[in-house]
């Protein structure tokens, strides 16, 4: 995986935003570049990213606490995701938005859909 994201795409990405947005635009200008860098594995990051949309940061970090604990401590692999009914996912706090979410990003990941190396070019 890069070590960073396609400077060409974040320099095309940020003349956008400037064109578009008048708030953003005088603070992309302020702070510069965009020094996106790749670290950890996408998978677990996206499911992470379910788990807090639109919550709290106390309410989303319980139910992560619950989530990880249920699968001895960590976010779990694709596979071991698949393999929980869910109910069982309901039962750590998840909705039944989230839980099919966080089931959606481990199929695609396990049958190759998104694949870590090529999320750069997604």
């Amino acid at each position: 995986m890069p070590s960073r994201l396609d400077a060409s795409l974040l320099e095309k990405a940020c003349r956008s935003l400037c064109r578009r947005d008048p708030v953003l635009r005088p603070l992309i200008r302020k702070v510069g570049p965009c020094e996106l860098r790749w670290r950890g594995e996408p998978y677990r990051y996206l499911v992470r990213g379910v788990l807090y949309q639109q919550l709290a940061g106390a309410a989303a970090s319980a139910i992560e606490g619950r989530f990880k604990a249920e699968f001895g401590g960590r976010i779990p692999a694709p596979k071991r995701l698949l393999e929980a009914s869910p109910q069982r996912l309901r039962g750590v706090g998840l909705s039944r938005q989230k839980a099919a979410a966080v089931r959606s990003i481990a199929e695609a990941f396990l049958d190759g859909t998104v694949r870590a190396r090529r999320l750069p070019q997604m």
